[in-house]
């Protein structure tokens, strides 16, 4: 029988600056919430939401700087992400669903298939892989357009949540116009890896043990 591994953390972890961002990052979002769960105000709402998404924009940074990249780091950043996106995406749908049903349906679908299964299943895999989410390899231009230029990235991100924002806090209609071909780019973009950890990945995988 082989010897049993031990699992060993570091609970100073813990308390590393760049996750205590992460962990104001969901302080802010559930504050936000209970207050958008009383008043219905999403322009109140949305400073909140702004306010935790400026705090993923540092949070890479401080790691870095502090050399206080983790494990846990990449998750808690992962999942407040993920829960940010999700959370936006059902309030605007439910803001919208009785006079614009079809479009708030379409929320919902990016919601599961994007923000849920697709970013669920790419950490997956890079876990099993030992790689960051990020340098997993495509065949999409789409996607190295994407995952390549962090430019790119940024901008198709906060264009994705700023269109929310602009719906929500009832923003002028320009400002929802001018981000829907980041949030456009960044959902395509999302369901292309989708496509190549699940169905392209696998087939070429398989293609190249029967040639070799």
């Amino acid at each position: 029988m082989g010897e049993r591994k031990h699992f060993n953390f570091n609970w100073r972890v813990l308390f590393w600056a760049p996750n205590i961002i992460d962990y104001l990052r969901f302080v802010l979002l559930y504050v936000g919430f209970q207050q958008y769960l009383i008043d219905g105000d999403g322009f109140e709402f949305s400073k909140y939401y702004v306010a935790s998404y400026g705090l993923d924009a540092i949070d890479g940074i401080v790691a870095r700087y502090m050399n206080q990249c983790s494990k846990l780091g990449i998750y808690l950043d992962m999942v407040a992400d993920r829960i940010s996106s999700s959370l936006m995406l059902h309030i605007v749908a439910q803001r919208i669903i009785s006079k614009q049903p079809v479009l708030a349906y379409c929320l919902y679908f990016i919601l599961v298939s994007v923000e849920i299964v697709s970013h669920s299943v790419v950490m997956y895999q890079s876990e099993l892989g030992g790689f960051h989410q990020k340098e997993m390899e495509s065949q999409s231009t789409m996607v190295k357009l994407y995952l390549g230029n962090k430019a790119i990235l940024f901008m198709s991100c906060a264009t994705f949540e700023f269109a929310l924002i602009a719906v929500l806090a009832e923003l002028p209609r320009w400002v929802l116009y001018l981000c829907l071909p980041g949030f456009v780019f960044r959902c395509l973009a999302n369901l292309r890896r989708l496509l190549d950890v699940t169905i392209l990945r696998p087939s070429l995988q398989s293609e190249k043990l029967h040639t070799n």
